[in-house]
């Protein structure tokens, strides 16, 4: 197993976190709901404010980050996810390490378009 030492720092993710969270936001835009877990209606605000998919992502996958780190180390637990993967994971999840903040634990301020 490779260990990096590496810290992504303040306001940085690694390549990993940051696509996994777009995906995140991309799914929550259509509407997806991992806050409530099932499906709902976006609000008129929130059509406002994301018109579509891309720009909703490209706006708004830093506030999904908090949810792609928890995401992805629950997938290390996953007995059916190949060591090849689980390796990607913890690599991407170490270079996290000390990145994570108060305020970026809060939920997404998108929520509060919704």
């Amino acid at each position: 197993m490779k260990f990096l030492t590496g810290n992504a720092g303040p306001g940085r993710c690694s390549k990993l976190v940051k696509d996994t969270a777009k995906g995140i936001a991309g799914a929550f835009f259509d509407g997806q709901d991992m806050f409530r877990d099932g499906r709902i209606g976006r609000s008129a605000l929130f059509r406002i404010k994301a018109r579509n998919q891309d720009e909703f992502v490209r706006t708004y996958w830093r506030d999904f980050v908090p949810m792609a780190r928890e995401t992805l180390g629950k997938m290390l637990s996953d007995p059916g996810r190949s060591d090849a993967d689980k390796n990607a994971i913890y690599d991407a999840l170490l270079q996290e390490r000390g990145a994570l903040t108060d305020a970026e634990r809060v939920a997404p301020s998108i929520i509060q378009l919704n």
